[in-house]
């Protein structure tokens, strides 16, 4: 695996903690990513590569369905 790709699965592992931290405030989007210091945004963006992500698994490993949670 190449540094961009270790890179990417890294930034990928990061929002999913920040999407769970959101899903388990019960905190609305602008009111999370306000408390948080994230732009609104930026917050969006991640939250739809999570979403394309979790349509197409990697292409060295499987993925498992754990690994990943509703949004």
């Amino acid at each position: 695996m190449n540094t961009r790709k270790i890179a990417a699965e890294y930034r990928l592992a990061h929002w999913t903690q920040i999407m769970r931290r959101k899903k388990e405030s019960g905190l609305s989007a602008k009111a999370f990513c306000e408390n948080e210091g994230i732009h609104e945004n930026v917050y969006y963006y991640w939250q739809q590569k999570l979403r394309e992500a979790m349509r197409r698994p990697p292409l060295n490993r499987q993925v498992k369905h754990k690994d990943y949670f509703d949004l």
